[in-house]
């Protein structure tokens, strides 16, 4: 019995001493996913409208019905515009998106939503409404958060003609994105778009051919570039803080090219001389025309 005491004494003197046996090592999580533009695709998203879509291929629609004529909605990812960056620290690919949504009536909300794929499971972790009918003018995403520039309705603008410039600027906060800062930047003017582009899209959903390039330059209410074969010049008149354009026919130079430029130059000149408004779709100049064909809008990204 003496001999029990002694051995059970030692061994708690042992565990007291820090002796015990090291216990096994946790086992890791899952491994964290990176954002891409196709898993944002095909997510569920909360705080839209006061409520969740799960989209399919970018997109929700829910159409009305004769039982219930005033329930519709649509929601969908912008797909020109994104921002794909580590700013959750986790050493893979976050993402900033923006979701474009109606509920049937006049508005059109737009919102941003930061996408991460840590514990393996990508999944929206921040939504934030940036207004109804705002323009976004560019979104980015550093180490530390995401900073978003649009234009939104001023105090004094009907909601269809936002021309008040801001910028906000989302850092991250534990496991979230925060709005700590919105900055107002002032009214739209054509010092916004002053520079050089070159033609993205000769119609809304019809990208510009990789050649020949189209390009537009803004200045002193004239604008000029290459049409695809010749160069043009002609008036732009914007006043500040409006979004309407006083525009006119085109003169060009008279060189020949092939066929299809001459087809795209036509068209393009055609269309810039009857722009009407200008705006920002996407983080793209927007410029809406109207011609015997229809209204359309040119977009342009900034020449590099």
């Amino acid at each position: 019995m003496h001999r029990n005491r002694l051995i059970l004494a030692a061994a708690l003197a042992g565990t007291a001493c820090g002796e015990r046996a090291p216990a096994p090592p946790a086992e890791p999580g899952p491994a964290a996913v990176p954002v891409t533009l196709e898993i944002a695709r095909n997510l569920t998203y909360g705080g839209v409208m006061d409520t969740s879509f799960t989209l399919a291929d970018g997109k929700y629609e829910r159409r009305p019905t004769e039982a219930s004529p005033g329930d519709m909605a649509s929601v969908q990812l912008a797909d020109r515009l994104y921002a794909i960056h580590d700013f959750t620290g986790d050493g893979v690919a976050d993402g900033a998106f923006l979701l474009v949504a109606n509920g049937g009536g006049s508005g059109v909300f737009t919102y941003l939503v930061g996408v991460s794929g840590r514990d393996g499971t990508p999944k929206s972790i921040y939504t934030a409404l940036l207004g109804d009918r705002s323009q976004v003018r560019s979104l980015s995403a550093t180490d530390s958060g995401v900073t978003v520039e649009y234009v939104v309705a001023g105090a004094d603008d009907p909601a269809c003609c936002p021309t008040l410039n801001v910028r906000q600027v989302f850092p991250m906060h534990g496991d979230t994105l925060v709005d700590v800062q919105t900055e107002e930047l002032g009214r739209i003017s054509p010092a916004d778009f002053a520079g050089e582009w070159r033609l993205a899209y000769i119609d809304f959903d019809e990208p510009a051919p990789e050649a020949p390039v189209v390009t537009a330059a803004f200045e002193a209410g004239r604008v000029a570039g290459r049409g695809g074969c010749n160069q043009y010049s002609g008036p732009f008149r914007v006043e500040p803080a409006s979004l309407d354009v006083r525009t006119g026919p085109m003169i060009s130079t008279r060189m020949a090219c092939e066929p299809a430029a001459m087809e795209l130059e036509g068209r393009y000149l055609q269309a810039l001389g009857g722009v009407m408004r200008w705006g920002w779709a996407q983080g793209m100049l927007a410029l809406t025309y109207r011609t015997d064909s229809g209204i359309g809008t040119l977009l342009y990204r900034r020449q590099e």
